[in-house]
């Protein structure tokens, strides 16, 4: 439940409530007067989490509550995964090469994934089979720490690009 759609003490407008307390126990259908009291005398919050016919309304610490979740919130962000594009040519020269895939181990080692992308421009575009054999083998350099599937062939009239994902192992 977002701060903007919370419901709390005063903005519930409904006569009856159906009320659970703070140690999750139901409490049954009350008058929502004396459900404001009961938390008004425990210091808590009456928050509305469902909209019924009678809505269903909990005794809950809504500040405890929006700290807890945003520090769930902050954590979940933080594991989602990350993902880094390495780009090269057909022409790219091996220090170059070597260059990059040194940087692709390096996001390897930190558990982000690589969109590994080849683009072949211009006379280049004539010669994808050779490009594909290419980039098979540059992938073998990361045969140790990822994994990929299959690289595949897309772009347009003026590019081609060659693109496979690593996933750390």
């Amino acid at each position: 439940m977002d701060n903007k759609q919370a419901i709390l003490n005063e903005g519930i407008r409904a006569r009856q409530v159906f009320l659970i307390l703070e140690d999750g126990s139901k409490h049954g259908v009350v008058n929502t007067y004396d459900a404001r009291q009961m938390a008004q005398e425990k210091g808590l919050d009456l928050l509305q989490v469902s909209h019924q016919d009678v809505p269903v309304c909990k005794l809950i610490d809504y500040g405890k509550f929006m700290y807890e979740k945003n520090k769930k919130d902050k954590h979940n962000k933080s594991n989602q995964t990350i993902t880094k594009e390495i780009q090269l040519s057909y022409t790219t020269q091996d220090h170059d090469v070597q260059v990059k895939h040194k940087k692709v181990k390096e996001f390897l080692s930190d558990h982000m994934r690589v969109n590994y992308v080849m683009y072949l421009e211009g006379r280049e575009k004539i010669m994808t089979n050779q490009a594909k054999d290419k980039f098979r083998e540059l992938l073998n350099d990361f045969v140790e720490v990822a994994t990929w599937h299959e690289p595949t062939i897309s772009g347009e009239r003026s590019k081609l690009k060659i693109q496979t994902t690593l996933l750390p192992k």
